[in-house]
């Protein structure tokens, strides 16, 4: 397997080194491939109701080197008890920032597919907790509030 990065390539002719030799050879990764990418973060795991949450998914090539580079058409889908917002932000150096947000608590499911291939991992099940209270979204209600 042969990994990103420079190496160094001698060159001999009957035990003579060709001139310029050692030769750089640069490495880069090849195409992404869905069912290599991976993704890591929190927000594949736990989030709370009416906050964003997030996580990033990084693009890598068959043999897992780590893309440089975007434009990689991801999918995201999330399934649970509410539907959620979603979205996708390409950082142009192969990796992806997704954040959601979804309203009500429970078991979501988050699928990540490129090409109609989940991801390494996929499908990933995030618990979704009740919110921070908020003090104006609070009421009170009974006789020991009415005079």
């Amino acid at each position: 397997t042969i990994m990103c990065g420079d190496y160094f390539v001698s060159v001999r002719r009957e035990g003579v080194a060709l001139a310029g030799s050692p030769f750089v050879l640069s490495v880069v990764a090849g195409k992404t491939h869905g069912p290599s990418c991976t993704a890591v973060g929190e927000g594949l795991k736990t989030a709370f109701a009416g906050h964003e949450a997030e996580f990033i998914i990084e693009g890598r090539d068959i043999i897992g080197n780590q893309r440089v580079v975007g434009d990689d058409a991801f999918h995201v889908e999330i399934e649970g008890p509410s539907t959620p917002q979603i979205s996708v932000f390409d950082r142009d150096d192969g990796t992806y920032l997704v954040s959601y947000v979804v309203a009500a608590t429970g078991d979501y499911h988050i699928r990540v597919l490129l090409d109609g291939l989940q991801i390494a991992g996929s499908p990933f099940t995030s618990t979704v907790m009740p919110g921070r209270v908020v003090a104006v979204r609070c009421t009170g209600v009974g006789r020991g509030l009415t005079r």
